[in-house]
């Protein structure tokens, strides 16, 4: 299912003619597939953000899925302030097996409900992750 989740949102940005195409499957990872988001978090809404991502996380685990979620904090742009930046995140969500059946229910709307109330997607991408703690 995570096959065709990660075919479905590259055949958003196709058109309607080329949708009547099978979909390809995902080329050979020597890695792990994963989507990034680059995130603007909405002003006062970090706490929330944060909470739909750690819901996120308990969604996958208490199903026993092995995708999992990461949130990475963004220096903040102007170097001369110490710190991260309050208005931007990205979040990487590793899908170890492609073949796991996601199946959205209540627990899972909700969190996406948490994320389009304390965010807005600027940008998604499906990736093969490297391994990034071998050298």
């Amino acid at each position: 299912m995570i096959k065709s989740v990660i075919g479905a949102a590259l055949a958003a940005a196709v058109s309607s003619a080329a949708l009547a195409q099978p979909l390809a499957p995902p080329p050979p990872c020597d890695g792990r597939y994963a989507t990034l988001r680059l995130s603007a978090v909405n002003a006062g809404k970090w706490a929330e953000f944060e909470k739909a991502v750690h819901d996120q996380a308990a969604w996958y685990a208490a199903r026993r899925l092995t995708a999992y979620p990461k949130m990475v904090r963004i220096l903040h742009a102007d170097p001369s302030v110490a710190g991260y930046a309050d208005d931007e995140a990205v979040t990487i969500t590793v899908h170890p097996d492609i073949t796991e059946t996601i199946q959205p229910d209540a627990d899972w709307n909700a969190f996406v409900a948490e994320f389009r109330d304390s965010s807005t997607i600027k940008e998604e991408r499906q990736v093969c992750l490297p391994d990034l703690m071998r050298p």
